[in-house]
């Protein structure tokens, strides 16, 4: 789930009705820190940043809450969240009794750092009568004790991941975790350890908290760890943008002259996101501190290619999507994504397909996990202007190990996503079947498929089938007079198709033009998708040294089939369909016709008569 921030939560952070909240803020007050801005201070809520004054409240929040116990941070830099998370860490400590907590850093040096600050610092610092005696300090665990015996009441375990890959995977081997605060995950070396560490959460203590707390570093794990958050119903994603600290302005008048002109288009859209999103409204002497910081303190990294702007966004990101960035420029500006985000949605069917010795008996079997998820139920048959698209496994790239077929339903000015289908394990034949039963379902009125690379037996092999199936004489009549009827063009123009029509496509040198048309239909809000995987790749798709395609690991079979169907509308199909105004005005009249026809028949009789008469007169209705 998503934490929605609101502005009061700032403002009025002392109304938080919460009693552990509250004794923190008590208890935190004379705590000793050292401040980059301020030197050594004590830690008075009077002095916290909005940021921070967000952070301990969602941690409370989630610390009563019943469901939600793991909180996923995407920070800015230098906003004191680390600072703040240390403290919290040793406040938990000797707040329960019998914790298991650990705290895991991306090295050691940090590990070290985290217990010196904790224990050398915070915990000298407080009153006795505000502190748990501690009983161990070593580099591997602090321990406290409740009793005048000395009994371990209170553990803090240090960790960082290893490394060297004999050392990898073992990371809390043989602990139990009742609290975890891992700090600059992004930065891990190992995701293995962080997922033989998790194993060790414990799963029903009712005082259980896990925090991951980062700013970003590309595409890698965190960014699954942040998008797996997102979607959770158990876990929380939080994101506290630079504009939450709130000495990022600049003040003096010569900075504010030089920096503080009209925003530029990417800079209202992210501006006006802020305050749409979380009803916050950035201030021109924000705006003038992002854009000196970018001019005068980033420099450009040429040893990981990562560009100025790039790098200004990935630490100072206005938005969670600015902050993933990777290398190479991004294709799709993250507010347009953002802004498509919202059409997507959950599938109303999903099949799965069932394969046998013969194509032909193929099924589609309902599934809740199914690989073939529709969005429209039923489809409007008698509308000629779906458009499936074909992107076979190992076309357009060498790399792109999935089939993906999609299907559009077109109008003159906009189109929508009403069904995917995608899998890496579906052989050729399965696939080119399948590519024909879903043109049935929809009875698609055109076909394009890229036959370069793999696609080129592809191409063969819909054929092969079409004449099975034909000559066959399949039961599924729909499946056969959609084979029947479909004809085969390379590349022609509007004026020569007709239903059924299927377009063998070579993307080559047009790749840059099909995925151009697709970056200005999502921008424009003309293309409407509903696949949340489709617009999860999306997100990878960079551009590198004048090449358009997915970063590493990732994949972009998706965007490719994608880019197919808005080839296909927009050279072959777009003139010749209504507006969508214009089609839901006359499936509107069918319906109420329907209705008539069924509650009063004689009615409809009278008014089919009365526009014959006048037809026959001559006057147009």
């Amino acid at each position: 789930m998503i934490i929605q921030i609101k502005p009061e939560y700032i403002t009025n952070y002392l109304e938080f009705n919460n009693t552990s909240y509250k004794n923190f803020i008590k208890w935190s007050q004379n705590v000793v820190i050292v401040s980059k801005e301020k030197g050594r201070m004590n830690f008075n809520h009077k002095e916290w940043y909005g940021a921070q004054k967000i952070l301990f409240r969602v941690l409370f929040e989630t610390l009563e809450s019943k469901d939600v116990k793991t909180i996923v941070v995407l920070k800015a830099r230098q906003l004191g969240i680390t600072t703040s998370m240390s403290l919290f860490d040793l406040y938990y400590a000797m707040r329960f009794r019998n914790t298991q907590a650990a705290i895991v850093a991306h090295d050691e040096r940090t590990v070290k750092e985290v217990r010196a600050l904790i224990t050398k610092r915070y915990w000298k610092s407080l009153q006795p009568s505000q502190k748990r005696p501690m009983i161990i300090n070593n580099a591997d665990h602090t321990c406290f004790t409740w009793t005048s015996v000395g009994t371990l009441d209170s553990d803090i375990a240090y960790y960082h991941p290893k490394s060297r890959n004999k050392a990898t995977g073992n990371m809390g081997r043989g602990q139990a975790t009742t609290f975890a605060h891992l700090t600059e995950v992004a930065y891990y070396p190992s995701v293995q350890d962080i997922n033989n560490f998790e194993q060790t959460f414990s799963e029903t203590n009712p005082e259980r908290l896990f925090v991951y707390e980062s700013t970003a570093n590309g595409f890698n794990f965190y960014y699954d760890t942040w998008e797996a958050a997102k979607e959770s119903n158990t876990q929380a994603a939080l994101f506290i943008g630079w504009w939450l600290k709130d000495i990022y302005r600049v003040d003096n008048d010569a900075d504010l002259l030089k920096y503080g002109y009209n925003l530029t288009p990417d800079e209202k859209e992210r501006v006006d996101e802020i305050k749409r999103v979380y009803g916050y409204e950035l201030t021109m002497n924000q705006i003038a501190w992002w854009r000196k910081t970018f001019k005068e303190k980033i420099k450009e990294d040429y040893e990981t290619g990562k560009s100025k702007e790039d790098q200004m966004y990935e630490m100072y990101p206005f938005i969670p999507e600015d902050a993933f960035r990777a290398s190479g420029s991004n294709y799709f500006v993250p507010t347009t994504l953002r802004n498509a985000q919202e059409e997507v949605k959950e599938p109303i069917k999903r099949f799965e397909p069932i394969f046998f010795d013969k194509p032909s008996k193929t099924q589609l079997a309902p599934s809740q996990t199914g690989h073939l998820k529709i969005w429209e139920d039923p489809p409007d048959l008698s509308y000629n202007g779906y458009i499936l698209s074909f992107d076979p496994a190992y076309s357009t790239n060498p790399e792109s190990d999935r089939a993906v077929i999609q299907v559009w339903k077109a109008f003159r000015d906009r189109i929508y996503q009403v069904a995917e289908w995608a899998s890496p394990t579906t052989d050729t034949i399965q696939s080119a079947y399948l590519f024909l039963k879903i043109g049935s379902m929809f009875n698609a009125y055109l076909s394009m498929y890229e036959i370069d690379g793999a696609g080129r037996a592809v191409a063969q092999i819909i054929q092969l089938l079409r004449r099975t199936i034909i000559e066959e004489n399949v039961k599924d009549r729909t499946l056969y007079e959609y084979a029947r009827r479909m004809k085969d063009y390379v590349y022609r123009r509007v004026d020569s198709l007709m239903p059924g029509s299927a377009i063998q496509w070579i993307t080559g040198g047009n790749k840059h033009k099909i995925m151009a048309q697709l970056k200005a239909a999502v921008a424009d809000g003309s293309c409407i998708i509903r696949s949340s995987d489709l617009m999860q790749e999306l997100k990878y798709i960079v551009v590198d040294n004048g090449d358009i395609g997915a970063i590493q690991s990732k994949h972009d079979d998706r965007v490719m089939c994608a880019a197919f169907a808005i080839e296909a509308w927009e050279a072959h199909m777009q003139p010749i369909l209504p507006f969508y105004e214009e089609y839901l005005k006359k499936i509107t009249q069918q319906e109420e016709l329907r209705k008539t026809a069924k509650e009063n028949p004689q009615q409809l009789l009278i008014q089919s008569v009365v526009k014959r008469e006048f037809h026959n007169a001559g006057y147009k209705l």
